[in-house]
């Protein structure tokens, strides 16, 4: 029986090289909802809030890609036997070219509607002129052909639960339930809580530990000193919103006025 082969160091620089990429492109996805939101604020950038939203589908093809090359090289590193050595170029060909066809041949919707990073971009710029939280993406991607077969929805998933709507940051302090001031985020649960408030809270309820429970409603995280950070892409968002309302009071406003002076 032939012995299997370590085919770690044939694969490691090209795995390293794969998980550059990916972290690469996860904080470019990070960044591109708050770019897109403050475009969307300025009335003559939607052609550019468009072409993000574009780079955000590729970058998410991107992603897809590596990941999945990266995948392939896990499984193949583990052990091979010498005679397949040989063929681990094409091995390797074949099985990223076998996943990225399945991959392209999906619609839209079936790429982009169930992934976090394009839910939080199209979430971000819809509510830079819309009140209330995003529709699902379902509802906003048109549909193609396929969209409606039976294999669009994987296997051991209610049509239902495939997409939930654009998930909405709570941007209300838990403590205060006013708008979030100076907001910081404790990184156990993602609970976001106003500077002031949280700290007030925690020089309160303080145990020995140092911590105490998240204020938030049902959750039991803890929450420290060191567990806080800034979220200064929370309070821009915060602001735009605090500008939202103030751009529809104005034109409550001028409605008003419109139907006074008819009137």
């Amino acid at each position: 029986m032939e012995a299997a082969v370590d085919l770690a160091p044939h694969v490691r620089p090209m795995m390293a090289q794969h998980r550059s990429t990916i972290a690469m492109l996860r904080t470019q996805l990070e960044i591109l909802p708050d770019v897109a939101a403050e475009l969307e604020e300025q009335t003559t950038e939607s052609e550019r809030v468009s072409r993000l939203d574009q780079v955000a589908r590729d970058m998410i093809d991107m992603l897809m890609e590596a990941e999945t090359r990266l995948q392939i090289l896990e499984e193949l590193g583990t052990s091979m036997s010498s005679s397949q050595t040989t063929s681990l170029a094409d091995t390797y060909g074949e099985r990223v070219q076998a996943k990225m066809d399945g991959y392209q041949a999906q619609t839209a919707r079936q790429r982009y509607a169930r992934h976090p990073a394009y839910i939080e971009f199209r979430s971000r710029v819809w509510e830079v002129s819309h009140q209330g939280a995003m529709p699902p993406l379902v509802d906003l991607l048109p549909r193609e052909p396929g969209d409606d077969d039976v294999a669009a929805t994987p296997a051991g998933e209610d049509e239902e639960d495939i997409v939930v709507g654009g998930a909405v940051l709570q941007l209300r302090c838990p403590l205060t339930a006013h708008l979030l001031q100076d907001p910081v985020v404790n990184t156990t649960c993602q609970h976001a809580y106003s500077r002031e408030a949280i700290s007030l809270y925690m020089s309160e309820n303080r145990t020995r530990s140092g911590s105490v429970q998240c204020p938030a409603t049902g959750c039991t995280a803890s929450v420290t000193r060191s567990t806080l950070q800034d979220a200064p892409a929370l309070k821009r968002r915060v602001e735009r919103y605090e500008r939202h309302q103030l751009r529809l009071e104005e034109q409550r406003r001028t409605q008003l006025g419109t139907t006074t002076l008819l009137d």
